[in-house]
């Protein structure tokens, strides 16, 4: 039975082996080839430092994640920089993370066909292409491996194993900081007792070694990175609050119907944030009069609600074009394969296998689909021009690719699409002309915070 996590991981294998010849991308050149500080960085560093190595200027951006870091430099170390190493990394945190969910599953006392049905679809889910092969991504297949280990090790009673985990996974990134709750839920829908109070009093007190691990990672965060000017953190929140709905209703939306995907999205109008709204006052109210399901959708929820937390309360912070990320949504699709397990189980005549069949095929096509746009930096960003041909980041970065290839008229054409979006624009202009008299174009990612 334990041996069946292999299956689903490798599916994981299998459905991005042919990415692995894919280069260094976006982020990655900035991460582990223009410079060395975090491919060599040594345990001091690592846990006395940023993981950009940014200035304390760059606030919004700044990120305690030292064991990330050291992981990358683990690779370097055994491998050097090598695109096929990173990917392989990635591979199999992305591997491990499925297998996890699969034993997850199993203790909460989900019978093996729904187990392995939610496995199999996460593995295929196609909303992962952006973290399992973009070699920056590294951090959330880690950091979902680590989580759904820490709770299949606490359902299945291995306290020690489940905060060991949970430690790790907090040093590796930040939204760990959802485990207290996390684990709160799972104690208070799977303890022994039945009274109302002991079970809250049980979850309690289960979540309070995670919220201990919590607090002391936010001390060494608060005591290692600088803090943000007096009142800046308010003003960005005041300004950009916006976001906030419109990256929510992008998660919600994506997690269950992940497509099309790019790095770039435009945030969901008015319309499609009010039919999330109302999806989710509909699984209220299911969970509230379906008794038979009430178990799975408070979990399945949870799993997707918790972990979205982090990231759609930080959007304001994020530069304004990148409020929403495939990567962010990682380990909530765990909680949206779940509940389409459960309800596939229900189905006559094998309504689970057919259905899980049918599901997986498609993810596995999404995946394959979208495996090309990840190939180099010129694939990334015409990629992103189809999804949303307005978007002048993509413009600015597509055409400075073909520059720095001397590919010049190529170039000139960029610009001049991105200008019927933007006209006049400044940078965009800027560009151009620079291009045009021959003067340095700089490059359009060294004015974006990380």
């Amino acid at each position: 039975m334990f041996r069946a996590a292999l299956w689903p991981a490798l599916l994981c294998v299998l459905l991005y082996a042919s990415g692995l010849g894919s280069g260094f991308i976006y982020d990655d050149e900035t991460l582990l080839v223009d410079s060395t500080r975090l491919v060599t960085a040594t345990p001091k560093l690592a846990f006395t430092s940023d993981f950009w190595g940014l200035s304390p200027r760059a606030w919004r951006s700044l990120h305690y994640r030292p064991l990330a870091m050291l992981s990358y430099s683990g690779v370097y170390r055994l491998f050097g920089i090598s695109p096929f190493a990173f990917h392989s990394a990635n591979i199999l945190f992305h591997a491990a993370a499925t297998a996890s969910f699969y034993w997850l599953l199993l203790a909460l006392g989900y019978s093996m066909g729904v187990s392995m049905a939610a496995a199999l679809l996460f593995a295929a889910h196609p909303l992962h292409v952006e973290s399992v092969e973009w070699m920056s991504g590294m951090t959330e297949t880690q950091v979902g491996a680590l989580i759904l280990g820490s709770l299949a090790c606490f359902a299945y009673g291995r306290r020690s194993w489940s905060l060991l985990l949970a430690a790790a996974a907090m040093l590796t990134k930040e939204a760990a900081l959802i485990l207290p709750a996390l684990i709160f839920v799972l104690a208070l829908m799977y303890c022994s007792e039945q009274r109302k109070w002991p079970k809250w009093r049980a979850a309690t007190l289960a979540a309070i070694p995670y919220a201990v691990l919590a607090a002391i990672y936010l001390a060494l965060r608060a005591a290692i990175l600088p803090r943000p000017p007096k009142g800046a953190l308010w003003k960005v929140l005041r300004e950009a609050w916006p976001a906030i709905p419109g990256s929510a209703a992008y998660y919600l939306k994506a997690v269950f119907w992940p497509w099309p995907l790019s790095i770039n999205y435009e945030l969901p109008g008015i319309s499609m944030r009010l039919v999330m709204l109302m999806v989710v006052g509909l699984w209220i109210v299911a969970m509230l009069n379906l008794p038979s399901l009430r178990d799975d959708l408070a979990l399945a929820g949870a799993l997707i609600v918790l972990p979205l937390v982090i990231p759609v309360l930080t959007s304001p912070l994020m530069v304004h074009w990148l409020q929403a990320q495939d990567r962010y949504a990682y380990l909530a699709t765990s909680g949206a394969c779940l509940i389409v397990a459960v309800l596939l189980s229900r189905l006559p005549y094998h309504g689970l296998f057919m259905g899980c069949l049918f599901l997986v095929s498609m993810g596995a096509l999404g995946v394959f689909l979208q495996l090309y746009a990840w190939e180099s930096n010129e694939t990334l960003w015409t990629h992103t021009l189809e999804i949303t041909p307005n978007s002048k980041p993509a413009a600015l970065n597509l055409a400075y690719t073909m520059y720095v290839e001397s590919r010049f008229t190529e170039a000139e054409v960029v610009y001049r699409k991105a200008l019927r979006y933007h006209p006049n624009d400044p940078e965009i202009m800027r560009s151009l002309i620079g291009m045009r008299t021959h003067h340095p174009i700089p490059d359009p990612n060294d004015a974006n915070s990380k």
